[in-house]
């Protein structure tokens, strides 16, 4: 099986071991991604690394580069000498099909590859009407691919009322479980000696942005502190919206929770395997956004790996990879939050009790069972 794989993501190097694992279930595969994007919260260049020599890829230069409407690959003639060459049986587009890089990838695939068949991933579970011209783009990837394939579950019912007739497929991340998994408590507290803390340690990774509510953990922390369970500490790991920063600073200042917030910065993957074995729970207070709903969570699995518990509101695709509805709460339900942190901090749940049920959960998203999933679609799309 030929599969011709597109994807700006994968100028992240973590991101393509999932390339290594397609080789080895024997697909010939051939990459094209961009040769620079801001990916994994910074802005990188494209760099080779060991794996990279399983396959072939090609890093393609953009233009309007880190906009998913707008984007496209600027050698388009590298794009059909790829497909001219290796003919391949599958072109899977992991790119929204709105996205001018999809409309591109149709175009060409149809012009020189007629007998590939396509497929687009997409990440969207919000119903949107994009605007000119990217309306008329989806419109047209919509009829002109062969399956499409979704990560959030509501997805299906999303582009069933867009119209798409065509097989729908439930695909997902995947979790590094190389990367993260469990590490004795003594080594957590090398890496990160705040984490040394004696009491309940609550964590958060991700934007620290007004969509991920962050701020309905400080309410859920006030309202116990007020019941005199102050023996709390949330760190906060991740990149800083200035706007939104200042209005967090401004409420813990107000609540006088300076000691119950610590702000640790950005964390690279090496530290994070440390901070998610050394919290006792992480949680996620996602809201949704008439732009933005959450569409996965990798931190949710990740920290499932690492043997943590994760506590979730319902926000998007949330409680699905949780698939724990003791651990999930209503958006901005700061009394629902505080209430699950409660049972922590009472001994009710523990860490250690949930932890190996947790790991085995996150099986389901290891590398190799993902693209076992894939290469599966990709043979269900072959025999149509």
């Amino acid at each position: 099986m030929k599969v011709l794989y597109v994807w700006h993501g994968a100028v992240e190097k973590e991101y393509r071991k999932i390339f290594s694992e397609f080789v080895k279930r024997g697909v010939n595969l051939v990459v094209i991604t961009a040769n620079r994007w801001f990916e994994a919260a910074k802005f990188q260049s494209f760099e080779f690394c060991e794996t990279d020599k399983d396959y072939e890829i090609y890093p393609l230069a953009t233009v309007f580069t880190n906009h998913i409407r707008a984007f496209f690959y600027l050698n388009k003639f590298k794009i059909i000498k790829i497909l001219l060459r290796h003919k391949p049986d599958i072109v899977y587009v992991k790119e929204e099909p709105y996205s001018t890089a999809s409309f591109m990838l149709i175009v060409l695939t149809k012009m020189f590859s007629p007998k590939s068949k396509i497929m687009i991933e997409s990440d969207e579970n919000i119903f949107k009407s994009h605007p000119f011209p990217f309306n008329v783009f989806e419109k047209f990837s919509l009829n002109n691919i062969d399956a499409l394939c979704v990560v959030p579950t509501e997805g299906i019912e999303l582009y069933r009322r867009k119209g798409f007739k065509g097989e729908i497929f439930k695909v997902s991340y995947f979790v590094d479980v190389d990367k993260f998994f469990k590490v004795p408590k003594e080594e957590v507290v090398k890496k990160i000696p705040e984490l040394s803390f004696d009491g309940l340690k609550i964590g958060f990774v991700g934007r620290i942005s007004e969509e991920k509510g962050i701020d309905t953990v400080v309410e859920a922390i006030k309202y116990l502190k007020d019941k005199g369970k102050d023996k709390i500490r949330f760190f906060v790991v991740g990149k800083e919206v200035p706007e939104y920063f200042s209005f967090l600073k401004s409420k813990i200042e107000e609540y006088s929770l300076e000691d119950n917030v610590k702000f640790l910065g950005h964390f690279g993957y090496d530290k994070l395997l440390y901070f998610y074995n050394g919290i006792d729970c992480l949680v996620l207070p996602s809201r949704t956004k008439s732009w933005w709903k959450e569409q996965f969570g990798r931190v949710i699995v990740e920290s499932m790996a690492c043997g943590t518990p994760v506590i979730g509101s319902d926000s998007g695709e949330i409680p699905i990879v949780i698939d724990n509805p003791e651990l999930t709460f209503k958006e901005d339900d700061y009394v629902g939050l505080a209430n699950i942190l409660e049972k922590f901090y009472d001994g009710v749940l523990e860490k250690d009790k949930l932890s190996d049920s947790l790991m085995e959960k996150s099986r389901k998203y290891t590398v190799e069972e993902v693209v076992k999933n894939k290469v599966e679609i990709f043979k269900k799309t072959l025999q149509q």
